[in-house]
């Protein structure tokens, strides 16, 4: 069996997505054959996926955000020449102008099976916006096999705006990890003796994402008298000059690591003390599961979509409320109590492995491909 996958960018600004774009390759490649199509070129190619990979330049068409306004003639007409020699098609949908019109082709009864998934881009628009969904959206996911979102949430409002969709929900897994590495014990005694541990942030520089937040605990922990070191790593999307002057004015040391590949997002979760994930109302939070994986504790929003499951599996410390101040004692709990930080990697740990390992996504995935395709032969 032969799949071809389709992404709307595998720039590293693009996170989340692009990250659940390589777990699924890797999912995938255990039962089939895979290649991955997209946008981007030179160093914005953030690829390390299992899967071979064409990426196509475009041009933007709009001055906005280039994950949306980029359209790419090459990467359309790579999908129309080659998408009949594949079984089936799995698109990595948002409301880009390279996307949609790759979406629209596909969703042709004569074109293969079109499976959609959605990442929490596709809540339906309303007012002006919502014409983009009423001419483009709606066909492409109409015109789907399968339309895999986020949580069931986005599933709800999907229904409710759309007719006849086939939807289930695919959670987001971490790649590459192996169940592997260094024993919960051995993280909390490193950093029990650590006496200045590092408080790491790594997410998308977006308002939403809570980095303000973030920094006013770390001012209010400082201000305790703790020494800490404070990273801040992701991609700029708006916040970075006001997180920088905010620093500045409130004497905060802050070191601004940028946009980071995969590997070095590694290297520096294996450096931190604890991962905070301030982002209120996250559809998802990938930064938190690659956490869990690599056993680095965790203080995520308490409104999140996957605190409730957080909550019933004690994976996470989460605070009482969403200010500086309950963020600071959340923080300042999951640095002082060893036991509580010994008992939450842990079971963060078996979370992870048991929901959202490349394991359980390919069990997933298997049963997509049933569901469209019958019984799939392996390409073994």
């Amino acid at each position: 069996m032969r799949i071809l996958q389709v992404m709307p960018s595998l720039n590293r600004a693009f996170g989340g997505p692009l990250n659940s774009g390589r777990a699924v390759a890797e999912a995938y490649t255990r039962f089939a054959e895979v290649h991955t199509v997209s946008l981007g070129s030179g160093q914005d190619i953030a690829w390390q996926g299992p899967s071979t990979m064409t990426a196509y330049r475009g041009f933007r068409v709009l001055f906005q955000n280039p994950h949306v306004a980029t359209f790419s003639p090459g990467l359309l007409r790579h999908v129309r020449r080659h998408v009949h020699e594949y079984d089936l098609v799995h698109v990595h949908l948002n409301r880009s102008a390279g996307l949609l019109p790759v979406g629209a082709m596909l969703a042709r009864r004569q074109a293969p099976p079109l499976v959609v998934q959605t990442h929490g881009m596709l809540r339906p628009w309303s007012g002006v916006r919502s014409v983009v969904d009423s001419l483009a959206t709606r066909h492409v996911l109409e015109g789907a096999a399968v339309v895999l979102t986020l949580n069931p949430a986005e599933s709800a409002q999907l229904s409710a705006r759309y007719d006849g969709l086939s939807l289930r929900v695919l959670p987001n897994a971490v790649a590459g990890i192996d169940g592997h590495g260094s024993p919960a014990d051995e993280r909390v005694v490193r950093h029990a003796a650590d006496d200045q541990p590092l408080i790491l942030f790594c997410a998308r520089l977006h308002p939403r994402k809570g980095l303000l937040t973030f920094l006013a605990a770390c001012k209010i922990l400082g201000s305790d008298g703790r020494r800490l070191r404070i990273v801040v790593a992701g991609e700029d999307e708006g916040m970075r000059a006001n997180a920088e002057r905010y620093a500045k004015d409130n004497a905060l040391t802050v070191d601004f690591v940028g946009g980071l590949v995969h590997t070095e997002v590694e290297r520096l979760m294996a450096e931190a003390t604890v991962l905070v994930h301030p982002a209120p109302h996250e559809p998802f939070g990938m930064s938190m599961l690659e956490a869990f994986a690599r056993r680095l504790p965790v203080v995520a929003a308490p409104t999140s979509e996957l605190a409730p499951l957080f909550l019933e599996r004690d994976a996470a410390t989460m605070p009482e409320s969403e200010t500086p101040e309950a963020y600071a004692r959340a923080i300042a709990s999951v640095l002082d109590d060893g036991a509580l930080r010994s008992r939450r990697v842990a079971r963060a740990f078996d979370l992870v492995h048991r929901e959202f390992s490349i394991d359980a996504l390919e069990r997933h995935l298997r049963e997509v491909v049933r569901s469209v395709l019958g019984c799939p032969r392996s390409s073994s």
